[in-house]
């Protein structure tokens, strides 16, 4: 049996690594191989537990895959199909720890393709939330993000709002910066 656990980044309401295990072991009836990735997205299938856990299919190492919701697998529709044909083809039992289908009728593959559907439709979502979130603090002069570019300084604004502010210091560097580039002589590798 494979579980595999997902998590891309830790929010103290998502479920960890260790309780989406926890939870996945109940369904386990052989012995247990683990594929874990920490840090990467469900968006695409390029996660290096998951790519170790597709191969592990294909040379017929599983026998039942078993993860803790559908959205862990992946949060995308084309590619939940591309691993769900896999998992056929190679006669896998599929179990989803917390929604609980039977993918060996019809309406049960019906109903998991359509949890596939929602979860691409929340990471959908939520780069919407994302991008909404940095063009307001745009609009609002707020720096959105980290360490101010080369040139500028964090500042805190009389909101206690991060912002940016130029760098008078660095000011002729990156006045040189942009004249060599634009020069069209110099390459930024060759500048930097």
């Amino acid at each position: 049996d494979a579980i595999y656990a997902r998590q891309s980044i830790y929010r103290d309401e998502s479920a960890s690594i260790a309780t989406q295990k926890s939870l996945s072991e109940k369904f386990a009836t052989n012995e247990i191989l683990y594929y874990t990735d920490v840090g990467f997205s469900g968006k695409n299938m390029n996660r290096p537990a998951f790519k170790e856990l597709i191969s592990d299919i294909e040379k017929k190492k599983i026998d039942k895959l078993i993860v803790y919701k559908i959205d862990r697998l992946s949060r995308s529709i084309l590619d939940f199909s591309k691993t769900w044909d896999l998992l056929s083809q190679y006669n896998v039992t599929f179990i989803s720890a917390t929604e609980s289908l039977d993918t060996s009728t019809p309406m049960g593959k019906a109903m998991i393709f359509i949890m596939a559907i929602f979860a691409e439709l929340e990471r959908n979502q939520i780069q919407a939330r994302i991008v909404d979130s940095i063009n307001n603090r745009i609009d609002l002069n707020i720096w959105y993000c980290g360490v101010a570019p080369f040139g500028y300084i964090n500042t805190k604004s009389h909101k206690k709002r991060a912002t940016i502010i130029p760098d008078n210091e660095r000011k002729a560097v990156v006045q040189r910066i942009f004249a060599l580039y634009a020069d069209g002589c110099f390459s930024c590798n060759d500048i930097a």
